[in-house]
């Protein structure tokens, strides 16, 4: 048989026009650019005039000179601020020197004007020193000195004459103290389990006989007279099943301190004919127990 005809195509009822990206993003409202993606304003332009009358006001604020009250000896003493700029006054027939603090090493140091100025470091007694000297007077220049703990900003200017800074150092702000370290959390109290039954001898209970034994789960305390003497207090056995075993602990003023629990004990004092006194735990009580 012949295989049927194939049916004809389906007329085109019509066709969508699709409006071109650049159209369909003209009809899109733009939105507002977040805040944090705006770009930073530009400050308003400033004269030439105005940006150097702006930097030596900047550098006069922050310049420190010698002044009296800041010697000692022939030392001057500048007091360290990061930023500050410090003068020094020099004269081409002498040296003038520089003191860091103890131990602080010198990383890294540069002159403005290394044709004129001799500029060189030595080390003393764990301590380093700059050794700074003009060639001639009425010349200035700035060193930047470059620490492992700070940086030092020097203005050095030489003068002709007899007067300059045989020394300068600084004094430093004392460091800030550590925080002081988290509290320990003290641990919880455990649970105190104190029934426990003492068996004196029939004699009577010796000068001795304990006034409490009590434990924490971990420990077991037994309580003396605050009276009693170092050589009265009896050595303590513990009764296991393959018999008595003396057992170490700690005394504490009037009280033993044995690391570890135990049913059955013995206060045992003297050789031949011993005076003992039994020690002995009842098991803690069920929740809910009656007593």
């Amino acid at each position: 048989m012949p295989p049927a005809p194939l049916a004809d195509p389906l007329p085109v009822a019509g066709v969508i026009a699709v409006s071109e990206p650049e159209e369909a993003a003209a009809e899109v409202t733009a939105l507002p650019e977040p805040a944090s993606e705006k770009p930073a304003r530009a400050p308003e332009p400033v004269s030439a005039r105005t940006a150097a009358k702006s930097l030596e006001e900047a550098n006069t604020g922050a310049r420190q000179r010698a002044a009296p009250g800041t010697f000692e000896d022939a030392t001057l003493l500048y007091a360290y601020e990061p930023g500050a700029i410090y003068e020094l006054q020099t004269s081409p027939a002498f040296v003038s020197t520089l003191l860091l603090e103890p131990g602080e090493v010198l990383v890294d140091i540069a002159a403005g004007d290394t044709a004129r100025w001799s500029v060189s470091n030595t080390v003393s007694a764990s301590r380093m020193i700059l050794i700074v000297k003009p060639s001639a007077p009425r010349l200035r220049t700035n060193i930047v000195l470059v620490t492992d703990r700070r940086t030092y900003l020097i203005e050095a200017v030489s003068a002709a004459g007899d007067v300059y800074t045989a020394q300068a150092a600084w004094t430093y702000p004392a460091p800030p103290e550590p925080p002081a370290p988290d509290p320990v959390p003290e641990p919880e109290p455990r649970p105190l389990h104190e029934d426990y039954v003492l068996k004196a001898p029939r004699k009577g209970p010796p000068a001795w006989m304990p006034e409490k034994v009590w434990d924490d789960g971990l420990k077991t305390y037994v309580r003396f007279p605050d009276d009693i003497a170092a050589s009265d207090m009896p050595p303590l056995f513990i009764r296991t099943a393959e018999g008595l075993e003396l057992v170490n602990y700690r005394t504490r003023g009037a009280v033993y301190e044995i690391d570890r629990i135990f049913e059955a004990a013995e206060l045992r004092l003297g050789r031949r004919k011993p005076v003992i006194v039994g020690i002995l735990r009842r098991a803690p009580k069920a929740e809910g127990e009656g007593g």
